[in-house]
């Protein structure tokens, strides 16, 4: 029998005899195990009231379909609950939610089956998209004439991602030229500048749905680093495209799973790990897409030493585009703004992170070498600290050392209206003058974590 549980009566190192659940049968903490600090402060965050017990009793073995009873209606309806099925699966209870889940993932894994003829590997093409001899001045080449801003190019280019994820979202057909015609534009500023490309990435909406522009950041990223593989442009678009789309799924589920601040708990943590299937079958609207990028859709949650979802895959069995996008995609969420996120990394932090995950093995390592390389090991777009003092803003990656980027200092006050000096560390030795540390945005009370 079921009890509620005054949190107030728990303590670090206690033993539950009980597992503790939410209202709605979702499992927070096993029996027989000791609860530490931490499981603690994360239960003692719990919005509701936390039984010690299965909470919702005889609907724990409610089949699908059993018709549900009139008392039974309104409370499903108001709620989505939990059900385990057999092999400890947590499932929706809504049996409409359900069935589109199931169907969207009959549909993935039917295109798996077929994807399995498809090569995983990428190699350096014959014709990449930065040149080797363009890579040594890489950092050198200005924005080209048309784009004079490139924050505002990027809010329209969000714009247009947000148009594409609502016409997913909808079930509308959305034409294949689309989403290309954008790959295009990014595929000829990356040429263009590839130093400065990765700055289109690190921009921040104040809009409150970060996906659109999740979105967008990850196509940036996953281009240049696809380009600083040395792929040719087929194999550039493909990881764009995937990278755009990856989290089209997130779009169908609940925004409060991407906006509120709340903890994920097996039943939306079990939700939201079906996304890679959901973004896969929203794609049948759009006519001859990549096959290839769709299966680094799928995958790009995969992780090299097993870990990821929503197969285990491990290094050798997943796609190198679905390898790009899950570099991509770790690397923009932690340099990110999020709703639910008390402390923000600066990019700095964020790429020290992914190289450490890819020396654990997580990630591929080779991967991760070239996205600190085509994003600068002080990303684009981040602030530093100069030997000398001053602070700077990284302007453009260097793709040959990626400790010497081209930097433009900026006034220590905005009341200070000084000249910006842009410098090329490259051509100054490391002993005058050198990067040696992250920096908050200056004039803000932006945190670090």
């Amino acid at each position: 029998m079921a009890e509620a549980l005054d949190i107030r009566s728990l303590q670090a190192g206690q033993r539950l005899t009980r597992s503790l659940y939410t209202k709605h049968g979702a499992k927070l903490a096993p029996r027989g195990g000791a609860l530490s600090d931490s499981q603690l402060a994360r239960l003692r965050e719990q919005r509701t009231q936390i039984y010690v017990g299965f909470p919702i009793g005889a609907r724990r073995a409610q089949r699908a379909d059993e018709p549900i009873t009139a008392d039974q209606a309104p409370t499903i309806e108001a709620r989505i609950l939990a059900r385990i099925e057999t092999g400890g699966v947590v499932v929706e209870a809504s049996a409409a939610r359900r069935k589109s889940l199931r169907e969207a993932e009959r549909v993935a894994g039917q295109r798996a089956a077929r994807w399995e003829a498809m090569p995983l590997r990428v190699g350096k093409g014959a014709d990449p998209v930065v040149a080797p001899a363009a890579i040594r001045n890489a950092h050198a080449a200005p924005w080209p004439a048309s784009i004079p801003s490139p924050a505002r190019w990027r809010a329209a280019a969000v714009d247009r991602c947000r148009a594409m994820l609502a016409a997913l979202a909808n079930g509308q057909e959305l034409p294949l030229a689309e989403p290309m015609t954008l790959l295009d534009e990014l595929v000829a500023l990356l040429r263009a500048a590839p130093g400065r490309f990765p700055a289109l990435a690190l921009r921040r909406e104040s809009d409150q749905d970060y996906l659109p522009g999740h979105s967008f950041s990850c196509a940036v990223v996953a281009m240049a680093l696809g380009a600083r593989l040395g792929w040719d442009e087929s194999d550039v678009r493909i990881a764009g495209f995937a990278a755009l789309f990856a989290d089209a799924g997130m779009s169908a589920l609940s925004p409060r799973l991407r906006l509120e601040d709340e903890l994920l708990d097996e039943i939306t943590l079990n939700r939201v790990r079906r996304h890679p299937a959901l973004s896969v079958a929203m794609l049948d609207v759009v006519r001859a897409a990549p096959a290839a990028a769709l299966r680094a859709i799928l995958q790009h949650h995969e992780r090299d030493d097993g870990s990821g979802y929503p197969f285990g895959l491990r290094s050798r069995a997943i796609a190198d585009h679905a390898k790009a996008v899950a570099l991509a995609d770790a690397f923009c969420a932690a340099a990110s703004d999020r709703p639910y996120r008390a402390l923000v990394k600066r990019p700095h932090d964020a790429m020290a992170e992914i190289i450490r995950h890819a020396a654990e093995g997580r990630f591929d390592r080779d991967g991760a070498r070239a996205l600190a390389s085509a994003v600068g090991l002080f990303p684009v777009g981040s602030h530093v600290r100069l030997s000398d003092g001053r602070r700077a803003v990284v302007e453009a990656a260097n793709l040959e050392r990626t400790e010497r980027p081209l930097v433009r200092v900026v006034p220590a006050s905005p009341r200070i209206a000084t000249p910006h000096e842009t410098i090329d560390l490259a051509e100054i030795p490391e002993w005058e003058l050198a990067v040696v540390a992250p920096a908050d945005t200056p004039w803000t009370h932006a945190r670090a974590a």
